[in-house]
């Protein structure tokens, strides 16, 4: 597969917008109080990732971001099976905000592996140091649904 580092940051930068927005929408419809500050802090992580990405962008291209993502971005750090989902968000409690989560986090950190799978050089570093980040929040998220259960 061929990727510049260039193509791989903006992608990044769009799944990770996206991101953004999926906690961001949730947490505005969330009810419980609990799973919308849970919500609230995941889309606050992802707003720091997308400012991460910019900066390492301005400092490692030296410039702009010229390029168009790749369809299906805004996707890979999502849950697709909640996107649309047929029961009302406003019922959600923490645990089921913190499956939703997992869920997301896990999608992303699969396809940053497949990607640092298939490529080589600084894009293969950047995805693995993605999907390391990714594969973290799935972790910490899982620890954060154990405890709920207990």
């Amino acid at each position: 597969m061929q990727i510049t580092l260039e193509q791989a940051v903006v992608n990044a930068i769009t799944a990770e917008e996206a991101a953004w927005s999926f906690y961001s929408k949730l947490a505005a419809r969330c009810e419980d109080p609990l799973a919308r500050a849970f919500l609230q802090d995941m889309a606050t992580v992802e707003a720091q990732h997308v400012d991460g990405l910019q900066a390492f962008a301005r400092r490692l291209l030296k410039g702009t971001l010229t390029g168009v993502p790749d369809e299906g971005m805004e996707l890979v750090e999502t849950a697709p099976s909640w996107e649309e989902l047929d029961r009302e968000v406003e019922e959600m409690d923490l645990t089921t905000a913190l499956a939703i989560a997992e869920e997301a986090e896990q999608h992303a950190a699969s396809y940053y592996d497949a990607l640092a799978a298939v490529t080589s050089g600084e894009v293969q570093v950047f995805f693995m140091a993605m999907a390391q980040e990714e594969a973290n929040h799935a972790g910490h998220i899982e620890e954060l649904l154990d405890e709920t259960a207990a």
